[in-house]
């Protein structure tokens, strides 16, 4: 099971991966409902059709997967709890920094926190707001907790 011990535990570039990978499925429009729900364009050839109506049969079944994820009966509390531990919230030397000279700790997390960044703490907040985006009520619980 995915719990906040199993993904303190794995080793960090593990750990990216696996927030990366879940960030980009939760960003995937082929992933999102009203994809799959769509209507077929009209005078779609069948062989066309078959292979369309194949792939978003897949693609409903990953939505309900991330679905299942994100609800407050899957590992979306554990998920949350482990990204906030590992990646969000600040260590004892970076509180430190913060409390001695906000403004300069501001300006070092925004070098570090760019767009393109692949260091934890924006990957990790990627994956949180990637996760409010689509899982909404239960991911916002999961927060408060």
């Amino acid at each position: 099971a995915l719990d906040a011990a199993t993904v303190r535990g794995m080793r960090a570039k593990r750990r990216v991966i696996m927030v990366r990978f879940i960030a980009k499925a939760l960003l995937n429009p082929f992933y999102r409902p009203e994809w799959a729900a769509a209507a077929l364009p009209p005078g779609l050839p069948n062989p066309q059709r078959d292979a369309l109506e194949r792939s978003r049969a897949r693609a409903s079944v990953a939505h309900d997967a991330l679905v299942r994820m994100l609800s407050m009966h899957g590992p979306c509390a554990p998920l949350v709890e482990a990204v906030v531990t590992k990646y969000v919230a600040l260590t004892p030397e970076e509180l430190e920094e913060w409390q001695a000279d906000p403004e300069s700790y501001a300006r070092s997390m925004d070098v570090e926190s760019g767009p393109d960044a692949d260091t934890p703490r924006p990957i990790g907040v990627g994956l949180l707001l990637c996760m409010l985006e689509r899982g909404g009520d239960d991911v916002v619980a999961a927060l408060l907790m």
